[in-house]
Parts: structure tokens; C-alpha cells; sequence
């Protein structure tokens, strides 16, 4: 009977944990982060739309960057489901992909600030917000709806 109880009670901590955990990710307007058993699993879970992430360190802890050794602009660290909102639905604190003119490809970071030109946008792991190119609808993407890491 004890150790029901102790499982019971293990199990209500994992819920609230996860509950506060998802709550904060909600709060920050990042979307849920999803811990899977592998790379594999991970695209099961994404399913066939998401975005692969290389593990830059920009977003980093949120996602992770690349193990040392890998080289970083090529090693796929998580993938990104994204989720059919149109530009103007862009929030503060939204993780969002877009085709900046500094990039040579797509980039996945949060949006920071709103402003005439468009939106500010920041990697969590960067030094700095990449005020000298705001993003316009002209180079915006997706807006993300969870992430998925192994």
C-alpha cells in the first residue's frame, strides 16, 4: 500500500513539474520543448513538416548546440513543427523561422521587439538582438508550435 502511495505521489510531482515547465515555456512565449529517445523519434513525433535545427548555440540552452567536435552549421540538433499563423499573429517572445539577407538559409529565433521597420529577433543563447535587420513579412516563414529535441 506504501509504495502506491509513493508512486502515486511520484507521479502527481512529474505532472506538476511538467505542468510548470510547460507553463513557463507558454509564459516566455516559447512554445513546448519536447524531449525525445532519439533523432528518429523525433521526426515521428514532428511529423514531415518541421524544420531541422543545427546546433549553432544561438537558441542554446532552449535547444541545444552542437556537440564539440561537430561542426555546428551542419549538425541537426532538433526539429521545428511549425504552425499555420500569418505574420501579423507574431508575438513577443514567439520562436519564429525566417529568411534573413545575412543567412544563407532559414533561421529560428524568438522575436524580441516590435517596431516600425518590423520585428527585432534574438537568439536566447546571443549576446545581441539582431536590430540592424528587423524581419518583415517578406522574409518571415512560420511561427513555431513546438520543438523537438533528443
Amino acid at each position: 500500500m506504501r509504495l502506491v502511495g509513493l508512486v502515486v505521489g511520484l507521479l502527481i510531482a512529474a505532472l506538476l513539474l511538467l505542468a510548470f515547465w510547460q507553463h513557463r515555456a507558454m509564459a516566455s512565449g516559447l512554445p513546448p520543448r519536447i524531449v525525445c529517445l532519439s533523432p528518429v523519434d523525433a521526426h515521428m513525433q514532428a511529423g514531415p513538416t518541421a524544420y531541422e535545427v543545427v546546433g549553432t548555440g544561438s537558441m542554446a540552452p532552449y535547444i541545444p548546440k552542437a556537440p564539440s567536435g561537430a561542426d555546428p552549421l551542419k549538425t541537426v540538433v532538433a526539429l521545428a513543427k511549425p504552425v499555420s499563423l500569418p505574420f501579423k499573429a507574431i508575438r513577443k517572445g514567439d520562436l519564429v523561422v525566417y529568411r534573413p539577407k545575412w543567412a544563407n538559409g532559414l533561421v529560428i529565433h524568438q522575436a524580441a521587439q516590435e517596431t516600425a521597420s518590423g520585428w527585432i529577433m534574438s537568439g536566447l543563447g546571443n549576446k545581441q538582438s539582431e536590430s540592424f535587420e528587423p524581419i518583415t513579412e517578406k522574409e518571415f516563414v512560420a511561427l513555431i508550435g513546438a520543438v523537438y529535441v533528443w
